[in-house]
């Protein structure tokens, strides 16, 4: 019923509309950019278990490929990586 009034008076419908538009505009230039939270840029995490391997073997065969992959790709703005034995962790932080 309520839809109804909206659909037999379709001026009113786009005159709301654009109402609620205008004042979404407004909104963006009148609240302070301080009050949005600070964002951290997105981190993406690589864990590779190889039970039986070196620290060398995995530094080697795993993070080699990866790494190189990043850099030529310029995914990471930073990154953190190490090789233990029977496994390698990657943490690569992008920038926005």
């Amino acid at each position: 019923m309520f839809t109804h009034f909206f659909i037999d008076r379709p001026i009113l419908s786009s005159v709301i509309s654009i109402l609620i538009v205008l004042g979404g505009l407004v909104a963006m230039w009148v609240a302070p950019i301080e009050q949005y939270p600070e964002l951290a840029p997105p981190q993406v995490t690589v864990e590779a278990r190889y039970p039986g391997a070196t620290a060398e073997v995995i530094a080697n065969t795993v993070a080699a490929p990866i790494e190189i992959f990043c850099r030529r790709e310029k995914l990471s703005q930073r990154r953190q990586s190490w090789s233990i034995a029977k496994a390698y962790s990657c943490i690569l932080m992008t920038s926005w």
